[in-house]
């Protein structure tokens, strides 16, 4: 009998154990979790203000379908390119507001494509049609905009 008392003493602490590494772990998950998102968040901060200074906001605006062969488009991809490994981005995309602000946004830089083989690509001048409400809403308000993770 008394083996049998310490068998059951013995599962049921070694069932608190377990409870307590699952609670444990789990609040240290979602402690990590915020972390690596708030380090995310400040790389993609740092990337932005990055790709604001390597581009000069005025040529932006009047950015035409010639400009995309010339070499100072060509400097700016490849910096916005070379951006986008130091920070380890997927893509690095850089918008303008439409004429028409119904058309929402045009792309102008895409690192996605590329500019030194000299063919049209598909985005540059073409409106963004998938454009979010909130794009608008922080190019309005000049704001920074986080938004999920995008898969493509």
């Amino acid at each position: 009998m008394k083996a049998g008392v310490g068998v059951k003493l013995n599962l049921v602490i070694l069932g608190g154990l377990l409870l307590l590494a699952a609670l444990s772990s789990t609040a240290f998950f979602f402690l990590y979790r915020a972390a690596l998102l708030d380090s995310m968040e400040r790389n993609l901060e740092t990337a932005a203000a990055a790709a604001r200074a390597v581009l000069d906001p005025e040529v932006i605006p009047g950015l035409t379908v010639a400009d995309a062969t010339s070499p100072e488009y060509r400097a700016d991809w490849r910096r916005l390119k070379y951006l986008e490994d130091q920070f380890g981005l997927a893509y690095l995309y850089v918008l303008r507001p439409a004429a028409d602000p119904a058309d929402g946004f045009i792309f102008v830089y895409d690192s996605g494509d590329k500019p030194e083989v000299l063919e049209p690509d598909d985005t540059y001048l073409q409106i963004y049609e998938e454009a979010p409400p909130e794009l608008a809403r922080s190019f309005s308000q000049n704001q920074m905009l986080f938004a999920e993770e995008y898969t493509d």
